[in-house]
């Protein structure tokens, strides 16, 4: 007699729709919140095999014995995640905003190619059969306490590509989706497509390649990903100095995802910063408290700049969405998303009852976003203090309906209020009251000299100028602001080399109102020295005449050239 099962959790509503792949390892990342493990890995398997149909649990189980994609993770399915299948439509997780996802909903994504998922985790096999074709819809078997059942032996050895060994409980879960064939569709209710394994490997080499590039760089729990099947093998995995972990938990550093194919491996390298943000408008509040959403908002940009596509970036919420922006970093924030996970809820969308998950939305993105982008810049300023971060400032948006539109100016805004040393410079950030600022068009020679007298100077791109400007005000490239700076330092000036002395002076000259650069040790003499002419009787030549005639006081006459090239 076949084993009897220790329970059920049969869905309870008709399946209609289903959801995206990703939606599998949104699952894990949010099941394991509270498990502290040192990696959280999430490992699919192809397995395009086909099992014994004789001797199983129900004969007419025999069906779903063939070739299957299997999902394995060390995150183990609990009660409570048990009880959220058998509740589909009204999933224990419908009203926590902070869980939706998890192994509710979430689940359904595997309905896009089985017609009976099963799952296996600690001492539990749940195989699912929502035709109910053969059960109640969900029996839940012991298959540690009847492993010696043939039954039971032939069952569970389907699942030998994941688990070592089927007679022990699984510290984990696995998830085995049996893929619908063409005789399978004819009766289902669920879906008149039937899946191969040949698409099933395109859908895993697709979902690869996207997701190794930044899949994983919000996801707090899970740190790697394996894909294996018979023409592929790969991971991708978050990698630090240090444990990973640790290095998560404290939510602001550079990190790396490693993507390995075939024993090939490259590195992607990012910069993440995260902010929690605590000035949530008094309106919203209860809102978010009800859907228990934390105003978490985080940025990742890519290193270096110039490897990153801003037509690649987009908005995450744990996952990347399929929302793209034009900025040049990863957006993450807990966004109120429509029921798909398509798109954001937006304040345009008229069709609307609630406004408030819109509000939510734009208030993150105009507010919290700007707070954790200037978080990003401190920390590459601090990282790279010779290399300018302006690329991943944000670009100009036309439209004033994007939230992200006057990101710029509440950067600015912030850098201003906190007088933060975010303006890159030759010898490495400064603030704009200790700054001088230029576009950059000055003159190779002018460049170097100035960057040799330490004088921070933060050219900025053109379309920043604007901005940039109403904080420094009067600080611009002059050559009376220049003079003032360099009177400062005459220690500085004394020691630099003679042909940056000579395209400094020329730069100061060039501008006749300056009149206090006498000061400055800058002018060249015919013994070969560089002078200041405060209290010095100094002579100029005119022609050769005079030249010679005061040949016999070299420390008195200016050396009129030739001047070293500057």
């Amino acid at each position: 007699m076949a084993p009897q099962p220790i329970g059920s959790n049969a869905q309870k509503q008709r399946l209609t729709t289903a959801l995206t792949f990703a939606e599998i390892i949104l699952q894990v990342e949010l099941s394991s919140v509270n498990l502290y493990r040192t990696q959280m890995m999430q490992k699919f398997v192809l397995d395009d095999r086909t099992y014994p149909t004789e001797n199983l649990i129900d004969p007419k189980l025999a069906q779903f014995q063939g070739p299957a994609l299997l999902s394995f993770n060390n995150a183990v399915f609990k009660d409570k995640d048990f009880m959220s299948l058998s509740q589909l439509g009204d999933s224990l997780k419908l009203n926590d905003g902070a869980t939706t996802g998890r192994f509710g909903r979430g689940f359904n994504s595997v309905y896009n190619w089985t017609d009976s998922p099963s799952i296996i985790s600690r001492e539990r096999l749940l195989i699912l059969d929502p035709h109910q074709d053969w059960s109640d819809g969900g029996p839940v078997y012991g298959f540690v306490e009847d492993s010696q059942e043939p039954e039971i032996k032939n069952q569970m050895g389907a699942y030998q590509s994941v688990m070592v060994h089927l007679d022990h409980p699984l510290d984990g879960t696995v998830i085995r989706i049996l893929l619908r064939n063409a005789s399978q569709t004819l009766k289902s209710d669920i879906s008149t497509l039937s899946t191969t394994p040949t698409e099933i490997q395109e859908v895993l080499r697709s979902f690869s390649a996207e997701f190794g590039t930044y899949g994983l760089l919000f996801m707090r729990n899970v740190t790697k990903l394996a894909i294996d099947s018979a023409e592929m093998s790969l991971t991708i995995e978050m990698i630090a100095d240090g444990d990973i972990q640790t290095h998560k938990a404290t939510i602001i550093d550079a990190a790396g995802i490693r993507y390995t194919h075939d024993g090939i491996s490259t590195t992607t390298s990012f910069m993440i910063q995260h902010c929690i943000l605590n000035t949530l408008g008094i309106s919203l509040r209860p809102w978010s408290q009800e859907q228990q959403y934390i105003p978490w908002v985080a940025i990742a940009a890519q290193l270096p700049s110039s490897q990153m596509n801003s037509t690649q970036c987009s908005l995450f919420t744990v996952l990347p969405l399929p929302v793209r922006t034009t900025q040049p970093v990863h957006i993450h924030a807990l966004f109120s998303l429509t029921p798909d996970r398509a798109n954001l809820h937006r304040m345009h969308d008229q069709s609307a009852q609630n406004q408030d998950p819109a509000k939510w939305n734009e208030w993150l993105l105009r507010e919290g976003a700007s707070v954790a982008w200037v978080k990003l810049l401190s920390a590459l300023a601090q990282l790279y203090p010779l290399q300018s971060a302006f690329d991943q400032w944000p670009r100009a948006v036309d439209n004033n309906r994007d939230p992200l539109s006057g990101a710029v100016d509440q950067i600015v805004a912030i850098i201003q209020q906190d007088h933060l040393a975010l303006w890159p410079t030759e010898i490495g950030y400064v603030s704009a009251e200790t700054g001088l600022l230029a576009l950059g068009s000055e003159s190779p020679g002018l460049k170097e000299a100035l960057r040799d007298a330490n004088v921070p100077v933060t050219y900025v791109p053109r379309q920043l100028w604007d901005h940039a400007k109403k904080l420094f005000g009067s600080r611009l490239l002059s050559s009376a602001n220049v003079c003032a700076y360099l009177n400062s330092k005459p220690a500085v000036v004394r020691g630099l080399r003679d042909r940056v002395k000579i395209a400094l002076l020329e730069f100061l000259v060039s501008a006749p109102a300056v009149i206090d650069y006498g000061r400055l040790e800058l002018f060249p003499f015919e013994d070969g020295e560089f002078r200041s002419l405060d209290g010095v009787n100094a002579f100029v030549h005119r022609d050769s005449a005079e030249k010679d005639l005061f040949s016999r006081q070299p420390e008195l006459n200016l050396a009129l050239g030739p001047w070293p090239t500057p």
